[in-house]
């Protein structure tokens, strides 16, 4: 009998942004439908828990727990391995009546050995196997078309923003690319919702991946002025009311959107560098593995995409992004609070050219995003800050 072969993830284009989470896996960055971390828990085979409880309810059967288990452990041992292994994983019992359960999926084959058995050993059946490859490659396909979709979709949306770009900031691009001033190009919220409702709306509920997205149509369209040196950052500013909020009114239905919210700078720290982007090199096969730097922490590639292995990397400091890092602290103002009321706080991360735009008493209006962060004892209450887009 020969055994089931688990196909290999093909290979996926990865996303040039590195951070387009809406579309591409947020974690590993391929494509949500293929990524190895999120296809499989090995990472090198096509399945997944979801995948087997899915092929099984089109088979019309029960999805049992215990079913799922013997399925995965037999995939994962290309389809045949010994009943006593699998009861070292699995309670005895669960495997007697998974065995009755799988009946027209499982075949139980013993060796002999002189008068007696050797071993009992549990084989997927070939009805399974044949039907299980259709699944995939049924799955392989619709992925396939899905991904075309969303390669549409981001192309189309770049076609957008560049056409708003040309429309109504020509100058500001010009200035940037013919002198060489400034940093970064602000674009009014207004202007915006008014050339697009829809892509205005992405902006609100998605700011990281669209902020990705027209950086990299404005950085597209900047290449080629003459004096283009850096890479330009792309803010907004000037957002509805709706989306301004009290400081103390930010919930978690608010974390990772666009909001606006204004106070008094109480205190800042000092300038200092800080790594946003990190370049590791797996020390098997030499590839250069790029992670974002989320939060206040450095992380550590899941997996190796080119050979599969866990590690060890090396940091690669010199090709590593650095940028200029600030935060303050804003509280609410005064004016607005009951009485007895005492006014909040929340930190301010400031980034690259925002550094240094405000000082202890100025009162400022930031556009940014609310982010989540674990506390440094790890529990299960996260910390809150503010990360600005744009300052006034």
């Amino acid at each position: 009998m020969t055994m089931i072969k688990m196909s290999k993830i093909p290979s996926v284009p990865w996303c040039p942004l590195k951070k387009i989470k809406k579309f591409y896996c947020p974690q590993h960055r391929g494509t949500a439908g293929t990524c190895p971390q999120a296809m499989g828990d090995s990472g090198d085979s096509f399945f997944n828990l979801d995948i087997l409880k899915e092929f099984l309810r089109s088979e019309g059967m029960k999805v049992r727990q215990r079913d799922i288990n013997l399925l995965k452990i037999l995939l994962e041992n290309n389809g045949k391995i010994e009943r006593r292994k699998i009861e070292e994983k699995m309670n005895s019992r669960d495997v007697t009546r998974v065995l009755s359960d799988l009946k027209a999926y499982i075949t139980i084959t013993t060796e002999k050995l002189g008068n007696y058995y050797k071993n009992e050993y549990i084989e997927l059946s070939d009805i399974f196997k044949v039907k299980w490859e259709r699944f995939i490659k049924k799955k392989k396909l619709e992925q396939t078309e899905e991904k075309i979709r969303e390669s549409e979709e981001i192309l189309l949306t770049e076609q957008k923003i560049e056409k708003f770009l040309r429309k109504y900031n020509i100058r500001e691009i010009e200035r940037i690319g013919f002198l060489g001033e400034g940093y970064s190009l602000t674009v009014d919220f207004e202007k915006l919702q008014i050339f697009d409702r829809d892509i205005a709306q992405e902006f609100l509920e998605h700011p990281e991946e669209m902020l990705n997205l027209a950086e990299h149509v404005l950085n597209k369209i900047l290449a080629s002025y003459p004096n283009y040196e850096r890479k330009v950052n792309f803010r907004i500013e000037n957002l509805p009311s709706v989306r301004k909020k009290p400081i103390r009114a930010l919930r978690a239905e608010h974390i990772d959107e666009l909001w606006s919210i204004e106070g008094v700078v109480r205190r800042i720290t000092d300038v200092r560098p800080r790594l946003t982007v990190l370049i590791y090199e797996c020390v098997h096969c030499g590839s250069r593995i790029t992670v974002e730097v989320e939060g206040d922490k450095i992380q550590k590639p899941a997996i190796c995409p080119s050979c599969e292995r866990k590690g060890p990397f090396e940091l690669i400091l010199k090709e590593s992004r650095l940028v200029d890092f600030q935060k303050l602290v804003l509280q609410e103002p005064h004016e607005g609070l009951r009485a007895g009321e005492q006014p909040r706080q929340i930190t301010v991360y400031l980034e690259d050219d925002l550094v240094d735009s405000a000082m202890p008493g100025n009162r400022v209006e930031i556009v940014g995003i609310p982010k989540a962060v674990i506390n440094k004892n790890n529990n299960v209450n996260l910390k809150i800050y503010f990360k600005a887009v744009s300052i006034k």
